[in-house]
């Protein structure tokens, strides 16, 4: 670029500059925020699919594009620096693209694929910056290319003059001659006919004056000609350079240049953007320190940055909080280069972009990945975070307490939505009490809980803290009106002896946690290895028993009741049992609260309830004397209520059994909501259904419901008649029991009656009905027939 001549491949570039690469960075930058919103779903649409491909399409055809338009740079060394930042700029556009064309994009953090748009958007300006910076050491160059020859011009036209007057004292003829053809050929020159030349017939020196004048005639056509064409030259690159300054005046971001050379490095020129951006004039701002726009909330760290590569001349690019005129705050990507002419550092290019919106939105995305909307707590992706970063570093010890709040759906359905979430953020705000500089919690989901404690193994520490947690769950909460309690089941589990990563930890206080639930007198419970057994047990039972039915696996027994005063068999208890073709015969105490977990409990109730009406119905056929039938109904088939009728209408009909001979067993938990309790109930008895309280004695709720629910059998548990000979509490209570019953006119049964000393004792306390091994064990249903039979 070192020659007059102007060169075309600079044209250009500065379309392929201030143009495509401008629109193309802009590209970037509105993939990069679609990227960051939808890497947060789990599956896309359609639509989202569609469009991101769009997307990507049109940036690649735009990299392709301006590839083709900027391949002649390789041709000139001066711009191997340019020719750097071009291929690192589509270096990192294209890793960009790569990542988002990706099998597993949805996979990546949010935050790698909102940094890695940014490299190569700040690579694009950083492009700009550089291309404009050639572009204007090219014009400078045309320019003293343009003054050199005007001084060369003005040098031959005195070189002429000075040869007319050498040879003016030669022959009168000749010079008069030769000046009259010289006069003749300047007149041609003066009227701007620059291709006329002068004769001379003289042989002697005046011949050479004469040639040479012809000679200097045509220099000076030439370089007239050549000085025009460089000044049409001239006036092209000063069109380009307006409609640069133009087009940067038009940006939207803003331009800002300093001069370092001055004290504080002044500001020297601002763009229509920077006061649309910051609300500043530019006269507020020329010959002012930049630093005007930072103020309190501007990072000290930040701040510090901009120092640190302003005296080190280096080009960088940052994110900071600055303010405008009016006071708003507004988050601003700076990015700042040294600008230098002949090795000298001559301005600071300064290039501001508003991502304030980009920021909210990142704000709005990282709240919604890792924080929980309701208490403002980190969620289980943060906790995860947390964690792995502290074992990456090296952490020697720490503990992980899951927290379960026993019974708190019952809070939502009695008392509503709303006030359960009141409840939620209370209990935060306790264990946050609690937790102040020992270490923190999250929130996974509904009423679950996860305490970290970073740097704590000590089992005296931490059961200092589950004592302070139980201390204030000791106190009620009392929240729009309401007061009331709650209790909490944790499962503790320890890094490292339980685990050296996140998801072993977890798992392994999930399981305790399991286990703190079904323990009795301790609310708490550390994590054991045999506890996996248990888990892998459950889960084959979970496998095994959705095609049990299938393969008829499930199958009935029943078991006699009897009337203490008459010794007449009144009814039978259904009873369900599973012959698992490799685990054996599975109690149903294993896998009934599997089935209610899962959902499974309402295609096996289904079946239980058929079957048994359909077996009794055969009994009648069969002969037998008319029996009720007992089965047990669990408490989340009783809580759909539209499901139970519809089942129990539909069975009856279908087995055509008189509904006076079904009773349906209930726990006490199934009456811990009267709303919802007491219209089934009131169904059940329109349809003649006996309803009996299965295991009396053994719940928390209130007594109240004897008297409240149309109930018409109360059975004792097991319990308390296994040591009624040699316990007087037991017999207390049992007697007690017996008396409630009949008090509220209800039958009494005793079930576990395995001696006749059991008969004795219970006749003598007036028990009616009497069930267990010491009548029969449990029966098939032809064993059943063969004992009736023996019986009547």
């Amino acid at each position: 670029m070192g020659s007059s001549h102007p060169d075309p491949q600079m044209n250009r570039l500065s379309n392929a500059i201030n143009e495509d690469l401008l629109l193309g960075t802009e590209k970037i930058g509105q993939l990069r925020s679609f990227s960051s919103r939808i890497s947060l779903e789990e599956t896309l649409t359609e639509q989202e699919k569609n469009e991101l491909l769009l997307m990507i399409g049109g940036i690649q055809l735009f990299i392709d594009d301006f590839e083709m338009k900027t391949y002649y740079l390789s041709h000139y060394n001066r711009e191997q620096n340019i020719l750097y930042e071009k291929q690192q700029f589509i270096n990192e556009t294209v890793m960009f693209l790569e990542l988002l064309k990706s099998d597993d994009f949805l996979l990546k953090d949010t935050e790698v694929i909102f940094n890695q748009a940014t490299a190569a958007i700040n690579r694009g300006f950083l492009l700009y910056e550089k291309g404009n910076l050639i572009l204007l050491d090219h014009l400078n160059e045309m320019q003293k290319s343009y003054q050199i020859k005007q001084i060369i011009l003005f040098l031959i036209i005195i070189f002429s003059i000075l040869l007319i007057y050498l040879f003016f004292g030669g022959v009168y003829v000749s010079v008069m001659q030769t000046i009259q053809a010289l006069q003749t050929g300047t007149s041609q020159w003066i009227k701007g006919d620059l291709r006329s030349r002068i004769q001379v017939k003289t042989k002697d020196e005046l011949k050479y004056v004469g040639d040479s004048f012809n000679q200097l005639a045509g220099n000076f056509e030439k370089n007239l000609e050549e000085n025009r064409r460089i000044q049409l030259d001239l006036q092209h690159s000063l069109k380009k350079n307006n409609q640069l300054a133009t087009a940067i005046n038009n940006l939207e971001i803003g331009v800002i240049i300093t001069d370092p050379i001055l004290p504080d490095n002044p500001i020297t020129f601002v763009n229509a953007g920077f006061e649309k951006l910051t609300g500043y004039r530019a006269e507020e701002v020329i010959g002012r320190k930049p630093s005007r726009l930072q103020g309190e909330k501007t990072s000290t760290k930040a701040k510090k940055r901009i120092r640190e590569g302003i005296k080190n001349r280096e080009s960088f690019s940052i994110e900071i909080l600055n303010y405008r005129k009016d006071g708003e705050l507004f988050w601003n990507l700076l990015s700042i280069t040294p600008v230098y002419e002949d090795g000298k550092l001559v301005n600071f290019l300064g290039i501001q972009t508003d991502i304030t919106k980009q920021k909210k939105a990142d704000e709005k995305i990282y709240s919604l990945a890792y924080a929980d909307q309701l208490t403002h707590l980190p969620n289980h992706n943060r906790l995860q975070m947390i964690v792995k970063k502290n074992i990456k570093s090296l952490m020697q010890e720490a503990t992980i307490l899951r927290l379960d709040v026993a019974r708190f759906k019952n809070i939502n359905h009695v008392r509503g939505f709303t006030l359960g979430d009141f409840t939620l953020v209370e209990l935060a705000k306790r264990l946050e009490h609690i937790l102040t500089g020992k270490g923190g919690f999250s929130r996974q989901y509904g009423d679950k809980f996860t305490i970290y404690l970073p740097h704590i193994s000590n089992k005296q520490e931490v059961e200092q803290i589950l004592k302070e947690i139980h201390k204030q769950l000791h106190e009620p909460f009392k929240i729009d009106g309401y007061t009331f309690y709650l209790e909490v089941s944790i499962g503790v589990s320890q890094f490292p002896k339980d685990g050296t990563d996140f998801i072993t930890l977890m798992q392994h206080a999930e399981a305790a946690l399991f286990k703190a639930k079904g323990t009795d007198g301790h609310f708490y419970v550390y994590y054991q290895s045999e506890m996996h057994k248990n888990f892998h047990e459950e889960y084959s039972i979970e496998n095994n028993l959705r095609v049990a039915i299938e393969k008829e696996e499930l199958f009935w027994t029943y078991q006699p009741k009897q009337d203490l005063k008459t010794g007449i068999i009144t009814g039978m208890e259904a009873l369900i049992r599973w012959n698992h073709p490799e685990l054996g015969v599975i109690s149903p105490f294993k896998f009934i609260p599997i089935a209610e977990k899962t959902g499974l409990i309402y295609q096996i109730g289904e079946w239980v309830l058929l079957e048994a009406c359909k077996q009794n119905k055969k009994f009648q056929e069969q002969g037998l004397q008319p029996l009720i039938v007992s089965v047990n109904i669990s408490a989340k088939q009783f809580s759909n209520k539209e499901y139970l009728l519809t089942t129990i209408d539909r069975i009856i009909e279908q087995t055509k059994l008189d509904p006076k001979y079904l009773e349906i067993e209930l726990t006490e938990s199934v009456f811990q909501n009267p709303a919802i309790v007491e219209p089934v109930l009131a169904e059940i008895k329109k349809r003649q259904i006996q309803v009996s309280v299965d295991d009396f004695g053994t719940g928390y709720s209130s007594l109240s419901y004897l008297k409240l629910f149309p109930i018409d059998v109360l059975k004792i548990d097991r319990a308390f008649i296994k040591d009624l000979l040699e316990n007087n509490n037991d017999q207390k209570l049992t007697k007690s029991m017996i008396e409630i019953g009949h008090g509220l006119s209800l039958k009494v049964i005793a079930e576990g009656v395995e001696t006749s000393r059991h008969i004795e004792l219970l006749k003598t306390m007036n028990c009616d009905e009497v069930q267990g091994y010491y009548l029969a064990k449990q029966l098939t249903a032809d064993e059943f027939v063969e004992f009736m039979r023996m019986n009547n």
